[in-house]
C-alpha cells in the first residue's frame, strides 16, 4: 500500500495462508511466509519474480519473519515445531534451530543486527517477551505479566523502546527496550484482534482481523485512522519501508561471511561467531562445519523406489547387510514387494538406518491408485521424511516402462524431489561381464532418455550394486552410497525431504491420515 496515495496493489499471485511478511533493504525484496504452502518465499517489488526461499515441515506454522539486510540472515519463529530459526540470504539457505527450549508458541521477532540480538513474543501457555543474541545465548524475559496473545511487535532502536499489541487484551503497549517503564497506548479491549504491528517514529501501523483495513495510531496523541478503504480480507502481518535510497551498514558478517564456512552472526563491535546449520558440527577452528555422525536415535531414512522387477528389495537387504526383504526368484515381471515395508537396524558399517521397501510401479497387476497408497505409506514410514530416495534401475535396454516409470516419481512427488534422489543401478555384474564400469555406461545413455535426464538433474549421483557378490564388494558399494547421500545431506542441510503440499504423494497423505 502506498501511504501517501493509500493505493494497494497484489503482488504475486494465488497464496493460501500467506502470515508473516518482511523486508530485505540490501535486495529490495519481500519475504514472507505461506502456511498452506508451507514455505517460505521471497519477491521483487514489482511482482514479477517470486522463489521458494525454504521448504518447511508439515506441521510448521511460521508467524513472524524478520531479516537483518547487513548481515544477510532471515530469523522465523514456527509455533507448529516450537522454534525460532535463522536462515542465510546468501544463496545456500543454510537453516540452524537457534531456540528449542522453554518455548511454546513464538510469533512476532524483531532482529538486531548492531547488537546481534532477536527481541520475540510468545502466546503461548506462559505468553512473554523475550530476547537473546543471533544464537540462542543470553536468553532474557523482558514481559512476562499483563500478556494472553502478544501477537505484534516492533522496537525503536534509536530511542530503545518496544511495541507490541495484544489479540486477547485489545491493548497496545510500550516500555523501554529492558521491558521497565512500561505503558498503554490504546486500550480497544472487545473491539480489536490485533495480529501485526510495524513502526514509523512517530506513529504505529496494525493489522486487525476485525477490520478489514489497515490502522495507523499516532503514538504521542493517542490517536487512530484507517488507512484505505475496506478491500483486504484478513489482514496478518505488516512492515513499514521508508522510500529513499538504502546504505548498507557494515557488520563482521558482510565480507567473506565473517570467515565462517556457513553461517556468521554478528556480535558488537564488528565481531562475529559461526554457527552450523542442523545437523552439522562446528569444527576445533570455530569457523569449518562438518555433518553429524548419525546420533543412535535419528536413523538415516532411506525410501527406496522404481520399477517392478529391477532389485529394489536386494537393494535394501545390502544396505542392511543380511535379507530382510523378501526377493522374487528372478526380477523380471515379477511384483516382488506388494506393501511399503520398514526395517530399521544398524548395518554392517556400523551405520543407524532404516530401509523404506516400497511397491514397484508398472509390470503388476496393482492399479495406479493402490500403489500410490502404498509409496504414500512408505512416506509416513519415514516420519518426518527420507534423507534420500534411492530410485533404483536395472542396467541394460532403456525401456518404455523405465520412462514412465521416472514420469512417475516426478510427477507425483513434485520437481524439488531430484535434491534428494540417488540413483542405483543393479546388475553390476553385466558391465564387468562386457568390460566397462558404470560411469562408461551412464556415459553411452541416449542424452535425450529421461534418465540421463535424471542424472544430471541429480548431479551425476549414482552408484551401481551387485546382485549378488562378494561381502567385500556390496561394502564397498554401500559405503559409496553414503558418501553420495553424506554429502548430498551437506548440501541439504540435513533437511529431510517433507514434500511439497501440492505433490500427490503428500497430498494424499494429509488427506487420509490427518488427525
Amino acid at each position: 500500500m502506498n501511504l501517501s496515495t493509500y493505493i494497494s496493489e497484489p503482488l504475486f499471485g494465488f497464496h493460501p495462508n500467506p502470515i508473516a511478511v518482511s523486508f530485505d533493504k540490501g535486495k529490495e525484496r519481500i519475504y514472507w511466509s505461506d502456511n498452506g504452502l508451507r514455505q517460505l518465499k521471497s519477491g521483487d517489488l514489482e511482482g514479477k519474480t517470486n522463489r521458494v526461499v525454504r521448504y518447511l515441515g508439515n506441521d510448521s506454522v511460521v508467524d513472524g519473519i524478520s531479516i537483518d539486510s547487513e548481515s544477510r540472515l532471515l530469523f522465523f519463529t514456527d509455533s507448529g515445531y516450537s522454534t525460532i530459526s535463522v536462515v542465510t540470504l546468501d544463496g545456500n539457505n543454510y537453516q540452524k534451530t537457534i531456540i528449542q527450549e522453554a518455548v511454546d508458541k513464538p510469533r512476532a521477532i524483531v532482529s538486531d543486527y548492531e547488537t546481534g540480538v532477536i527481541y520475540w513474543t510468545d502466546w503461548g501457555e506462559s505468553p512473554r517477551i523475550e530476547k537473546a543474541n543471533y544464537d540462542g545465548s543470553e536468553r532474557q524475559d523482558l514481559i512476562t505479566r499483563g500478556l494472553y496473545w502478544p501477537n505484534g511487535l516492533a522496537i525503536d532502536f534509536e530511542e530503545d523502546i518496544m511495541y507490541w499489541c495484544d489479540g486477547k487484551s485489545g491493548l497496545i503497549e510500550k516500555s523501554n527496550l529492558d521491558g521497565t517503564n512500561r505503558r498503554v497506548l490504546s486500550d480497544q479491549y472487545g473491539k480489536a484482534h490485533f495480529f501485526g504491528l510495524a513502526l514509523d517514529r512517530k506513529r504505529l501501523y496494525y493489522t486487525d482481523w476485525s477490520r478489514s483495513y489497515v490502522m495507523e495510531l499516532l503514538i504521542r496523541s493517542g490517536m487512530h485512522y484507517q488507512l484505505g478503504t475496506e478491500t483486504f480480507s484478513r489482514l496478518n502481518g505488516i512492515y513499514f519501508q521508508k522510500g529513499g535510497s538504502y546504505v548498507q551498514e557494515s557488520t563482521g558478517c558482510t565480507r567473506k561471511r565473517g570467515g565462517c564456512s556457513h553461517i556468521c552472526i554478528p556480535r558488537p563491535k564488528g565481531k562475529v561467531k559461526c554457527l552450523c546449520p542442523d545437523g552439522m558440527s562446528l569444527q576445533n577452528d570455530e569457523k569449518e562445519c562438518e555433518v553429524d555422525p548419525q546420533d543412535a536415535s535419528e536413523p538415516l531414512r532411506l525410501l527406496v523406489i522404481g520399477k517392478v522387477g529391477v532389485g529394489k528389495s536386494t537393494v535394501g537387504n545390502v544396505l542392511i547387510g543380511r535379507k530382510v526383504f523378501a526377493v522374487p526368484l528372478v526380477f523380471s515381471n515379477q511384483p516382488g514387494t506388494i506393501k511399503s515395508t520398514a526395517v530399521e537396524a544398524t548395518n554392517f558399517l556400523g551405520q543407524h538406518v532404516r530401509i523404506i521397501d516400497t511397491p514397484g510401479v508398472y509390470g503388476s497387476n496393482q492399479e495406479e491408485k493402490t500403489i500410490k497408497n502404498e509409496i504414500a505409506k512408505g512416506l509416513r514410514l519415514a516420519k518426518p521424511g527420507p534423507h534420500a530416495l534411492l530410485f533404483v534401475i536395472r542396467i541394460g535396454k532403456f525401456t518404455a516402462e523405465d520412462e514412465k516409470a521416472i514420469e512417475f516419481f516426478e510427477r507425483n512427488f513434485g520437481s524439488q524431489v531430484t535434491r534428494y534422489i540417488v540413483v542405483v543401478f543393479t546388475g553390476k555384474e553385466k558391465l564387468v561381464g562386457e568390460g566397462i564400469n558404470i560411469h562408461d555406461y551412464v556415459k553411452s545413455l541416449n542424452p535425450k532418455s529421461k534418465l540421463k535426464a535424471l542424472i544430471e538433474k541429480t548431479e551425476h549421483r549414482y552408484v551401481a550394486f551387485s546382485d549378488t557378490g562378494f561381502i567385500l564388494d556390496q561394502k564397498k558399494n554401500v559405503d559409496s552410497l553414503l558418501d553420495m547421500i553424506g554429502r548430498m545431506m551437506l548440501k541439504n542441510l540435513a533437511s529431510p525431504y517433507f514434500g511439497d503440499p501440492e505433490d500427490a504423494f503428500v497430498k494424499h497423505e494429509k488427506e487420509k491420515y490427518k488427525p
